[in-house]
């Protein structure tokens, strides 16, 4: 199951450079952060994932930026949108989440995007485990925008318990921003049995579609936790 997560900037920018990237790289799910929120988002959202051959799940408004989209051979057995508690002074924060399922396997995969503050970052990271602790499915998935380098609290609250994909698979590149990236403030992190490799996704033209690069992973299903890469 190859999975991306996307900062898109509300699509403010090339908006057929990111379905051209979408359609290229063939994703299984996508995890957008700072999707369009506002009137219509569900609309937006749905044309968007129609135009590069996926389909809509959840999020946008209903959880003030992150979204779920999935091709159209994966099956969707749930979707959850959630509102974190609003910060004075800050934008609000939620999660949108969904199992998702190939064969017999299947996955809960969280898109998020973190606070600006410290502090705030920490709650929000609490709040995804708290959440994800709660189901039970085969692996988990966190994809996002976090606001912090590694090695932040609140990319260290993720990895407990998960595994920052692209520092275990050696494909550690900056993602922000992305004309000229110097900071890894994007990530995909796997629950530890699952076998889960970066793929690299940098092309030209990316700089124009958004302000981000995007994070893509292959996460191997059949992957036991004994034969998975340390």
């Amino acid at each position: 199951m190859r999975v991306l997560s996307w900062n898109v900037r509300a699509l403010r920018d090339d908006r057929s450079r990111i379905v051209t990237v979408l359609r290229d790289l063939h994703p299984d799910v996508v995890c957008l952060q700072e999707a369009p929120r506002w009137l219509r988002s569900r609309t937006r959202l749905a044309a968007l994932a129609r135009e590069a051959g996926l389909l809509f799940v959840c999020g946008g408004r209903a959880s003030t930026g992150p979204a779920v989209l999935v091709a159209m051979r994966v099956d969707v057995e749930w979707s959850a949108e959630l509102r974190f508690p609003k910060h004075p002074q800050r934008h609000r924060r939620g999660l949108a989440a969904a199992s998702v399922r190939t064969g017999d396997r299947r996955l809960a995969v969280a898109s998020v995007h973190l606070g600006l503050d410290g502090r705030e970052r920490q709650e929000h990271a609490s709040r995804v485990r708290r959440h994800l602790d709660a189901w039970e499915p085969d692996g988990v998935v966190v994809a996002g925008d976090l606001n912090e380098a590694p090695g932040g609290p609140a990319w260290r609250q993720l990895c407990d318990g998960l595994v920052d994909v692209a520092a275990r698979g050696g494909l550690d590149y900056p993602t922000y921003p992305a004309d000229r990236p110097r900071s890894r403030i994007d990530a995909i992190f796997v629950s530890p049995a699952l076998g889960a490799a970066s793929v690299d996704p940098r092309r030209p033209g990316l700089a124009q579609a958004t302000d981000h690069l995007p994070v893509v992973v292959d996460i191997d299903l059949d992957l036991r936790s004994s034969e998975a890469p340390t």
